[in-house]
């Protein structure tokens, strides 16, 4: 009976000996899986951006002297610079966006209290509403500017 017991006792040790060296092996192939993994992602990326040079330098050796003695840069603008007019126009188009959003907003919020006023209001009310709605854009306006 002490020899199964100690018998045992020394199979657990065994055992418990085997399953740490399993799991200590078993973190040692992750974190070398991890570095391999990083290791290759960034191999990829090296991949991609040389294919992407390679393809730059095609594009601008077929292009040949016709490139070089156009003044435009790749983004077609004159020696990097805009021409003249396009930040205005850029600017009035984000204004006409902003105005017409706000429009929208407006008549939505107009709609509402239209519908809410319909619902429970009496016809006096509408008047101190449609002074709310003012109210409501002239702070909007306001706000904006």
């Amino acid at each position: 009976m002490v020899e199964e017991n100690s018998s045992d006792i020394s199979e657990n040790e065994v055992g418990s000996r085997l399953l740490t060296c399993l799991l200590d092996q078993i973190t040692s192939l992750k974190s070398a899986n991890e570095k391999l993994n990083k290791e290759l992602l960034e191999t990829r990326a090296e991949l991609e951006m040389l294919r992407h040079q390679s393809t730059f330098i095609q594009n601008s050796q077929s292009a040949g002297l016709a490139a070089s003695s156009n003044p435009l840069n790749s983004n077609g603008y004159l020696n990097g610079q805009y021409p003249p007019g396009l930040l205005t126009d850029m600017v009035r188009e984000i204004r006409d966006a902003a105005r017409s959003r706000e429009e929208a907003l407006y008549a939505r919020v107009r709609a509402m209290v239209l519908e809410r006023l319909d619902n429970s209001l009496a016809p006096n009310e509408s008047k101190i509403s449609d002074r709310t709605l003012e109210d409501i854009k002239s702070s909007l306006r306001a706000s904006r500017s």
